[in-house]
């Protein structure tokens, strides 16, 4: 009977290290996979804000800049929009110049130009222009529409729209 006993013990332990080694096993797993799901899901987020920054820095940032050319007859109108905030509009005519300069802020569509120089006189702000865009022509053309920028020479009306290339 003892040994019966005895052997029953020696069973019972090697089953109960057995299964003991399998749980300590299986938590290793677990935990392991844990970190792997943790490190993903860590990857992921850094992708998504990644992703989020650049979208909102491509809404933000505006499309206007560069020199865009409007020619209709024997009229050219330019608007010039800076990097460093600045902005000319130039109309020209049968040898006639008018010319408007001054400071833009932009978003994705919008264009506020406050003047500060008209036709070479500096001086305090003389107005304020609001001109909306869209890219066209996968960036080599621009359509601008304002009410505020003078028809040209040639009857350009830019309340209804026009196109502007670089």
């Amino acid at each position: 009977m003892k040994k019966i006993i005895a052997i029953s013990i020696l069973v019972a332990a090697i089953a109960s290290a057995s299964v003991y080694a399998k749980k300590s096993k299986n938590d290793s797993e677990w935990q392991e996979i844990g970190e792997q799901g943790k490190k993903a899901l860590t990857e992921t987020g850094k992708f998504f804000s990644d992703a989020g920054k650049k979208i909102y820095e491509e809404a933000t940032t505006p499309e206007c800049y560069g020199k865009w050319t409007c020619k209709n007859g024997k009229s050219k109108t330019t608007v010039e929009c800076r990097q460093n905030g600045s902005m000319t509009v130039t109309q020209k005519t049968n040898g006639k110049n008018a010319k408007w300069s001054g400071t833009f802020t932009a978003t994705s569509h919008t264009i506020t130009f406050k003047i500060t120089d008209v036709g070479g006189r500096a001086g305090e702000s003389t107005g304020t222009w609001i001109l909306t865009y869209n890219l066209q022509e996968g960036g080599k053309a621009i359509k601008i529409q304002s009410i505020n920028l003078p028809n040209d020479g040639d009857g350009t009306n830019f309340k209804l729209g026009a196109l502007f290339t670089k």
